[in-house]
């Protein structure tokens, strides 16, 4: 039984907010180093 494909635009259309939540954490931590990011925000990161 074959699975049906998921085209690479839709993965990108639905992922998109994520992708761009994990940049911004990712920019804070870069730029104001880890303290910038609260708990919460870090057990999230994972599954972003």
């Amino acid at each position: 039984m074959s699975q049906p494909q998921l085209k690479s635009h839709q993965l990108r259309a639905e992922r998109k907010w994520d992708w761009r939540k994990l940049e911004a954490l990712l920019g804070r931590v870069e730029s104001r180093g880890p303290k910038a990011v609260s708990d919460n925000e870090l057990l999230e990161a994972p599954v972003l």
